[in-house]
């Protein structure tokens, strides 16, 4: 009975670590994603006048 709670004690062990670093690639994830979505609110956003000063910084390039 002692090696049966021993190695079940050892199963656990060994899952529980693996636990911890899939939490931490979860959030990782979730960082991750939302960093991605701020970027892209950010480009809806401004991409009209980004896209203007670009033009314009091309014009001014283009003529010196």
């Amino acid at each position: 009975m002692r090696l049966i709670q021993m190695l079940f004690i050892r199963v656990r062990e060994k899952f529980a670590g693996d636990a911890d670093a899939a939490q931490t690639m979860t959030e990782y994830v979730l960082v991750l994603a939302a960093i991605a979505v701020a970027v892209y609110g950010t480009y809806v956003l401004l991409g009209n006048s980004v896209s203007s000063f670009a033009n314009g910084a091309d014009s001014v390039l283009t003529s010196a």
